[in-house]
């Protein structure tokens, strides 16, 4: 029988997940419902955010539904039966530190930023299918090292998006993609994320790894509706794939339709996802089915009894959407914000055939204005239009 004495408060600060800790399969589980307790090697003493911690030679132990303590324990080198077998880490999918109030940064918008001003041509607007190109590769990690290098020196926390809005079935017959293939370019994604979060383990503020999800179909104009259990169903299979890595959390970006984003929302509860809704809305502030930003929300937390983690409003300017914005209780479930650096329309945008980025200093003043109307928001990006200039001005119109 291994003894275990009492149990000691942790004072510690929180701090992410390591590459080198695995969790171990045989510790001790007194919870028969909850996660087990994980245990890691011997490094200095330091506590890991819903991970792990050691001291010395001394092996600890933490529950991930009780952080703040954790037990002693000596006896545990991982041998049991499940000897050898890879586990996943999820260093903040029990409790994501945006939640706290820090601000937190995103990037901007991926694709027009390396079509338009990188001159790299980008397959139906899927970004995961340059990852079979060095050139296309290295162009997304320089990309995300820019924002990974400003939220270090802003002193921010990170979310760091995968690059698979479009890596799902829906889009397979224009990728020409097989469902191994697409369920790889998921996997390869966040593995690529968690390097990038290694190698940025010195900025001061967590990175957050965030699986990217795009909706069936146009994120300008659906072509159908999607009915909630359609979309549970059909987004439960990219969810599947991502919990599966080490991904902390999801979001529905550039959703157009209230029902598919409660579906998604859903999907995600029941694969243990934390999970966030952005949804697109047109120059009018509300969606392209006609559905005001404020009933969309309200409609998603009444069919998933509000499991939604926080919402966002993305791809709009900001003079599109800030008149339908007040203190009420359906504008602080919105954190975020992702907005476009033009104020054209989505149908203009559609049919320019050159990128307006619009003016990045006066975009940072209008996120500034709107976190002082709305001052819960704390998450901030950039969407089509956008780039590193935009959201450097957002952080330093935010942080000064």
């Amino acid at each position: 029988m291994v003894s275990y004495p009492a149990i000691v408060p942790l004072s510690l600060r929180p701090r992410r997940t390591l590459a080198a800790d695995q969790p171990c399969p045989s510790c001790y589980n007194p919870h028969k419902d909850s996660p087990p307790w994980w245990c890691s090697g011997s490094v200095q003493l330091r506590f890991i955010h819903h991970g792990f911690a050691t001291m010395d030679k001394t092996l600890f132990v933490i529950n991930r539904n009780f952080p703040e303590k954790i037990r002693l324990r000596e006896d545990c080198m991982g041998v049991g039966r499940n000897r050898g077998r890879k586990e996943h880490m999820t260093g903040y999918r029990h409790a994501l530190p945006q939640l706290g109030g820090d601000i937190f940064l995103t990037d901007a918008g991926i694709e027009t930023d390396l079509i338009f001003n990188h001159g790299i041509e980008i397959r139906a607007f899927a970004a995961h299918t340059l990852w079979p190109h060095p050139v296309g590769k290295q162009a997304i990690i320089d990309y995300f090292r820019g924002f990974l290098s400003l939220a270090r020196e802003q002193n921010t926390g990170y979310i760091l998006d995968s690059v698979t809005w479009k890596a799902h079935m829906h889009w397979a017959g224009d990728l020409g993609a097989s469902e191994q293939e697409l369920q790889e370019a998921n996997k390869d994604s966040i593995a690529l994320m968690s390097q990038l979060q290694a190698e940025f383990s010195s900025n001061a503020k967590p990175i957050v790894l965030n699986g990217i999800i795009g909706p069936q179909g146009d994120a300008y104009a659906p072509e159908e509706d999607v009915a909630i259990h359609e979309a549970e169903h059909y987004h439960a299979k990219q969810i599947s794939w991502l919990a599966a890595t080490d991904v902390d959390m999801v979001t529905a970006l550039t959703f157009t339709q209230s029902d598919e984003a409660s579906g998604l929302v859903l999907a995600a509860r029941s694969a243990g996802l934390p999970v966030v809704v952005s949804f697109t809305v047109e120059t009018d502030g509300r969606l392209p089915t006609g559905q005001p930003l404020g009933e969309a929300i309200e409609a998603v937390d009444h069919a998933t009894d509000a499991a939604a983690a926080y919402f966002m409003v993305n791809c709009a300017h900001p003079e599109h959407f800030a008149h339908v914005l007040g203190d009420t209780p359906w504008a602080r479930r919105i954190r975020g914000i992702r907005c476009n650096a033009s104020r054209k329309s989505h149908a203009e945008l559609d049919a320019s055939a050159t990128l307006d980025a619009g003016d990045p200093v006066e975009l940072g003043k209008q996120y500034a204005a709107l976190r002082a109307k709305l001052p819960w928001l704390n998450v901030f990006g950039g969407c089509c239009g956008s780039d590193l200039r935009h959201v450097t001005q957002i952080a330093r119109a935010l942080v000064t």
